[in-house]
């Protein structure tokens, strides 16, 4: 684990209005007690959500530099944050994902897409997710199923395959 002591910050700011969403984060490791250790990143994400009942299109395209922006922890994880100058502490990705809920007697089905680049990896994944419509107004309970196939090609490696199930029940 990490030894010393420092100064993590993050902050963000999000819109939304209706169904568009913009939000844009950022973290900075400002201060460490060893010299060279640096750790920074940057993200911004825009949305199209589909309407409440989960019909319609949805939308994501998040491109981000440096180190995950997702909550500020680089103080509390077990890997040290990289060195200054390191590949890590510039590296870019994009993630997009596109998908479309359909009405069913059933529920809500909705086909999607999605992928990935980073420096030296790629990845796509193809699926159906099904949301079984509610019996009643006042009903409690709730089924959700995905099924996707995924695809990940590494710079010098064989490309890697893979199916996904996955099941949620709520009561």
């Amino acid at each position: 684990g990490l030894n010393g002591t420092g100064l993590e910050v993050a902050g963000g700011v999000r819109y939304a209005g209706g169904q568009v969403q913009i939000e844009a984060r950022g973290r900075l490791l400002a201060a460490y007690t060893e010299a060279g250790v640096q750790e920074r990143g940057l993200s911004l994400t825009a949305r199209l959500t589909p309407a409440a009942d989960g019909l319609g299109l949805a939308l994501a395209l998040t491109p981000r530099w440096g180190a995950g922006t997702g909550g500020a922890q680089a103080l509390w994880r077990d890997e040290m944050p990289k060195l200054t100058g390191s590949a890590g502490a510039k590296a870019a990705s994009l993630d997009a994902s596109i998908g479309y809920g359909f009405a069913s007697p059933w529920g809500v089905i909705t086909p999607f897409a999605e992928g990935g680049l980073t420096e030296g990896e790629s990845r796509i994944r193809l699926g159906t997710r099904f949301r079984a419509a509610a019996a009643a107004a006042a009903a409690t309970t709730s089924l959700a199923v995905e099924l996707s196939g995924e695809r990940r090609e590494r710079a010098g490696s064989a490309p890697e395959h893979g199916f996904n199930f996955k099941g949620a029940l709520s009561y």
